[in-house]
């Protein structure tokens, strides 16, 4: 049965699709049509079988379809009309990206919002992004910067510093900050890891240079792209690559999607051989060409 059948939207199920999802799961299946009934909805399924998609996706549909409502005298901002609460960060990330993946096609806002210190370490001052001891995630700390140093401190007790960055979107990531998990990521560079992906070929060099440039500084992506690189190894170069090529046509750049269309067989079903529009061409998008000094 495909989404269409359960009344989303045509704009909704072509996201999905271009995600890799043609079918609702069962949890879906249940919990869509209760939601754009207007009911209230509690579910329980293991990870993995679409539960964030479930609300999701009416969510999206109530929204688009309902004019906002405006009170007498209020500001032309549009109103908070949704609010989604989450226990961890993660949570939040991704049902943030949910919103957006499968509201692309509507004409519809969001944005998520995390108190403390971001789960990837990292706190942002003056748009460059500067680490921290991973313990201290979710913790408030304090920054003092000079012309040329980032102190951070936690209850008064200082427990990082580094070199101060200019420009936009750079990182200054310590190693003694890294959980274990991550310190063995610590020897990859943007550079080494898109060379990996040449080696498998263009559509996989193109996917992951997509991923690095997508996250405000390169090493966010680095867990992305480290599990492109096991999914060829699960699933051989050529399949890999082919869906990669899959992916770069629906413009969906996210390792989740590349995940999807293997575990789905689509790799190995042909594409239109219209070739897809290259990357715009941007100041703020780096190429491949951006890491080589790295």
């Amino acid at each position: 049965m495909p989404f269409s059948n359960l009344g989303l939207a045509e704009a909704i199920v072509r996201a999905a699709v271009e995600r890799g999802y043609t079918e609702p799961t069962p949890v879906q299946t249940q919990a869509i049509p209760a939601v754009l009934t207007g009911g209230d909805l509690l579910a329980g399924a293991q990870t993995g079988t679409g539960k964030t998609a479930g609300f999701v996706m009416p969510m999206l549909q109530l929204l688009s379809t309902r004019a906002a409502p405006r009170a007498a005298g209020a500001s032309t901002r549009p109103p908070i009309r949704a609010l989604i609460l989450t226990p961890t960060r993660e949570l939040a990330a991704q049902v943030e990206e949910s919103v957006r993946e499968y509201g692309k096609y509507l004409r519809l806002s969001s944005m998520v919002v995390f108190g403390g210190v971001n789960i990837d370490y990292h706190i942002a001052i003056d748009h460059n992004y500067y680490s921290v001891p991973y313990q201290l995630v979710h913790q408030r700390v304090e920054a003092r910067s000079t012309a040329s140093t980032v102190e951070i401190f936690f209850k008064g007790r200082r427990v990082g510093s580094h070199a101060r960055r200019f420009g936009r979107g750079q990182a200054a990531t310590s190693t003694d900050h890294m959980p274990r998990s991550h310190r063995a990521h610590a020897e990859w560079t943007p550079s080494r890891i898109i060379a990996w992906a040449v080696k498998t070929g263009p559509a996989t060099a193109r996917m992951v240079t997509a991923i690095l440039n997508s996250r405000p500084h390169p090493e966010q992506g680095y867990r992305a792209c480290l599990g492109l690189l096991r999914l060829g190894k699960k699933h051989g170069a050529d399949r890999l690559e082919a869906a990669c090529a899959r992916a770069h046509r629906l413009r969906a750049f996210s390792y989740r999607t590349v995940k999807n269309i293997l575990a789905a067989g689509l790799d190995r079903v042909p594409v239109d051989e219209t070739p897809s529009s290259p990357l715009p061409a941007h100041d703020n998008i780096r190429g491949a060409a951006y890491y080589q000094g790295d």
